[in-house]
Parts: C-alpha cells; sequence; structure tokens
C-alpha cells in the first residue's frame, strides 16, 4: 500500500517541475520590456569615486515592465493550476477505484495516508512559489538598491551589482565607504593638509572602485568559496 501511495507521490512530484515554464519568464520579458525611453540605471563617476548624477529608469518604463512581469507571472500560475487540478481529478478517480476492492479499514487507512501526501505536497508548492516571487521582486529591486546605495556611500554601481543579495551589497558599500574615508585621511596626513577638507584627493592614487575596491571584491569573494 504504502508503494503505491508513494508511487503517486512521486509522479506528483515530477508535475511541480513543470513550473519549469517560469524560465521562459526572463527572455519573454525581454521582448516585451519597453525598448524606446528606457535609460540604463547607471551612475556617472568622476575621477574621485563619487557619483556625479544618478539616473533612474523613468516610472513609465518601470509600470510597463511591472504590468509585464504580473500578466505574465498570472499566466503561467492559471496554467500550472489548470494542470494540477486535472492531474489530482485522475489520482483521485484511480485510488477510488482502487479503494472500492479494499476492506473499509483498509481503505479507510489509505484514504487517511493519501490525505497526508497532499497536504505536504500542497505546503512544498507554497513554499516554492513563494521563494519564486521573493526571487522575481529581488531581482527587480536590485538595480534600484544599487543606486541608492552608490548615491549614499559613493561606491560604483557596478562594484556593488557583482553581489547578490541586498544584504551583502549594503555590507560592502558600508566597508568600502568606510576604506575611502580612511584612505584619504591618511592622504591628508601624508599631505600635511588635514586640516583643509578635500586635500586627499589632490595625492592621485588609483580611482575609487578600482584598484582598492577590487582588492576588497576579492577578498570577499574568497571568504564566500570559504562558507560554501
Amino acid at each position: 500500500m504504502d508503494t503505491e501511495l508513494n508511487g503517486f507521490a512521486a509522479n506528483e512530484g515530477g508535475v511541480s517541475d513543470d513550473t519549469s515554464t517560469n524560465s521562459g519568464i526572463s527572455a519573454t520579458e525581454s521582448q516585451d520590456a519597453p525598448s524606446g525611453g528606457g535609460q540604463e540605471t547607471t551612475a556617472q563617476t568622476p575621477s574621485g569615486g563619487t557619483p556625479k548624477e544618478a539616473r533612474l529608469i523613468p516610472e513609465e518604463d518601470l509600470n510597463k515592465l511591472r504590468s509585464t512581469y504580473d500578466r505574465r507571472i498570472s499566466d503561467i500560475q492559471r496554467q500550472n493550476e489548470q494542470y494540477q487540478q486535472s492531474l489530482q481529478n485522475m489520482e483521485m478517480a484511480l485510488l477510488e477505484s482502487r479503494w472500492q476492492g479494499l476492506a473499509p479499514e483498509d481503505a479507510a487507512s489509505e484514504k487517511s495516508e493519501y490525505a497526508r501526501i497532499v497536504n505536504e505536497r500542497a505546503s512544498a508548492a507554497a513554499r516554492t512559489q513563494l521563494a519564486q516571487q521573493e526571487a522575481q521582486l529581488n531581482e527587480l529591486a536590485k538595480p534600484l538598491f544599487a543606486q541608492h546605495l552608490s548615491t549614499q556611500y559613493g561606491v560604483p554601481v557596478d562594484t556593488l551589482l557583482k553581489f547578490g543579495d541586498a544584504e551583502t551589497m549594503q555590507t560592502v558599500a558600508q566597508t568600502l565607504s568606510v576604506q575611502q574615508n580612511a584612505v584619504k585621511l591618511q592622504e591628508r596626513k601624508a599631505s600635511g593638509v588635514d586640516r583643509m577638507e578635500g586635500a586627499g584627493s589632490a595625492s592621485g592614487g588609483p580611482a575609487w572602485g578600482e584598484k582598492r575596491g577590487e582588492d576588497l571584491l576579492s577578498w570577499y569573494y574568497r571568504q564566500n568559496r570559504k562558507r560554501t
């Protein structure tokens, strides 16, 4: 009995993989996304390393992009729900046919086990859907958050976008900002004009985000590899 029910669960588990259709979202949206007025979210970074201008994506283009995502996700979710319901109906018909040939106590035991499997399956599907939605929202918000951190801490957007999550981006931005301020302080002391604001920028050296920033990025990558 357990073997056959587990077989049903395994078959149904294969259905959840059908959500791989979601992988087509990115490719489709790249076509549907507005191509006319969309401006790339970048910052103009002078030699000192502080972004001079923050150009954000126009609100109209952002609204079109959100609408495209919402429509595509809604269509795929509806198709998946219809497919899952059809498969569940077929599965239930097969089980009902089997239970009719069993003794009442055996049929009741199998029905209870099947209900447990269905509940576990629904919980797993809900967790998967929540994780997918969270990933999609994070992907949409990532460039905007990187722009915000760049404006606040003076770290290039491209440097921050090398990291996959918002928490790490913020940590990197704060750390690079502290390091930058420490370097400027040392330069002021070395030049003997530590009481003059901005004097450190006249001492040359690599632009911020090039040598010093890349050294720290390499350190972060090494730490992440050690954890994995």
